[in-house]
């Protein structure tokens, strides 16, 4: 059987909630900041490599010959327009504004990596 919960109920969860919290800020939390570090780098590395390759792909160059020296590869707004735009590639799934979608569901479903 549901039972309603009441107003009263209510604040002391968020009042709980609000205890637990400070109590969790007050202790504080360790952090291996040299390992942060080196994680840090090392995806750094990463994210370089993938770029390199990237660049180096058909993909790439047409996408850098629409947009010239404004290519921006972290743009979804040059993304979506080279795919669905350019390319004539129909979307799986749009945007709230109704662009193709350039999110990993919808470029999973285009299998494109």
């Amino acid at each position: 059987m549901l039972t309603q919960a009441t107003t009263r109920d209510a604040y002391q969860l968020l009042h709980r909630g609000i205890l637990a919290f400070a109590l969790a800020e007050q202790q504080g939390m360790w952090i291996d900041v040299d390992y942060c570090k080196k994680k840090v780098n090392h995806v750094a590395r990463q994210i370089k490599q993938f770029e390199s390759e990237f660049k180096g792909t058909n993909f790439y160059r047409h996408w850098k010959h629409t947009y010239g020296e404004k290519t921006n590869i972290m743009s979804d707004f040059q993304l979506s327009h080279v795919l669905y735009g350019v390319r004539k590639i129909k979307p799986v799934k749009l945007t709230a504004r109704g662009r193709g979608a350039t999110d990993h569901e919808a470029l999973t479903a285009l299998d494109i990596p």
